[in-house]
């Protein structure tokens, strides 16, 4: 590693905390009384980029985006915030991951993209807290694209024959005009996938709680967001307009069966990725979420998102103290079992 002195992007980093979350009643924590609080169970959401993508930051210096340089980063990112489970996209260095990330007690499971790609999405969890019940990779239904998703059923140790929790870990279709793509995937994961995945665990949907973790590609006023969390009125005001293409049919009025929040608050939460891959154009956005289903977890805390300074812009990502182009967001949960 190149020495250098702490940015202002590092000490802002390195000092991020998870916040308590106030209790909203509309998250359906309402009339919840479960003593004592436990189990508890925190999630990561974080794409690593992939090092086959990372030179697709002409104003980065050349240094920061090589794997050499950068792992170490992503590494420390990942196991100074322990959390229970890591989702990660745009992983292509599945193996050297993982071999750092088990002396942490940290195991995973990948699934490459299909066609020519080399990376994927992985699921990290801990050996020390959870057993992996069972998991499955899955390719969406739509024939032409190469995103995967993995879905796992997850339990904790030592928790007295106590039901399974369901993760799922995505990376949808990325790139303006594909808004319709990234419904249609949505939908095959929450209406196909998890409740097959579950049906096939013996697992009740009604009664099992479920993570959904990834990067979607797409801000929350779009269709696939608010498929699964849909906004009040006027939350879309000044929302521009984007091509669609014609995939399929993608309008707000769409919602999934299952009842589905967000662990962050969108309105309090300026960027998740901000990047400049053409010059004096930056782009600094919220696509990656973690959702969560509000009957059966009680968010307690996320990790804090760095703010920017009045009138100056986020930091672009990837930088000389951090290894992607990405935030990672984490939260924790109780998980309201009966």
């Amino acid at each position: 590693r190149i020495a250098m002195k702490p940015s202002l992007l590092s000490r802002e980093l390195s000092t991020r905390q998870l916040r308590p979350r106030p209790n909203d009643a509309e998250d359906g924590h309402a009339g919840h009384d479960q003593t004592p609080p436990v189990p508890f169970v925190s999630v990561m959401q974080f794409n690593t980029l992939a090092d086959s993508l990372a030179d697709a930051f002409p104003f980065a210096d050349p240094e920061w985006l090589k794997w050499e340089y950068r792992r170490p980063l992503l590494l420390e990112e990942i196991i100074s915030h322990g959390a229970d489970i890591v989702c990660a996209e745009e992983v292509d260095r599945f193996d050297e991951l993982a071999a750092e990330l088990a002396k942490h007690n940290y195991r995973g499971v990948w699934q490459r993209k299909h066609g020519d790609k080399v990376d994927g999405t992985a699921l990290f969890y801990r050996t020390d807290k959870l057993d992996m019940v069972a998991h499955k990779a899955v390719r969406f239904a739509k024939p032409s694209t190469s995103q995967v998703a993995i879905v796992a059923a997850l339990r904790h140790k030592n928790a007295d024959a106590k039901p399974a929790f369901i993760v799922a870990g995505t990376h949808l279709k990325a790139k303006p005009g594909h808004e319709a793509l990234r419904l249609h995937q949505v939908r095959d994961l929450v209406d196909n996938v998890i409740p097959e995945f579950a049906s096939t665990q013996k697992l009740s949907l009604d009664t099992t709680p479920v993570l959904l973790v990834g990067d979607f590609n797409e801000e929350h006023h779009n269709p696939a967001v608010q498929y699964l969390v849909p906004h009040k009125s006027g939350d879309c005001a000044n929302a521009s307009e984007e091509k669609q293409d014609d995939s399929d049919t993608a309008t707000a009025a769409d919602r999934s069966a299952m009842r589905w929040a967000s662990a962050y608050d969108w309105d309090k939460m300026q960027y998740s990725s901000c990047k400049m891959r053409k010059k004096d154009h930056p782009v600094s956005h919220v696509i990656d979420y973690i959702f969560y289903t509000p009957s059966l977890l009680r968010p307690l805390a996320c990790l804090e998102v760095p703010l920017p300074q009045k009138e100056r812009l986020p930091h672009l990502l990837p930088a000389p103290d951090y290894g992607s182009d990405h935030l990672s967001l984490m939260a924790s949960f109780q998980l309201l079992l009966s």
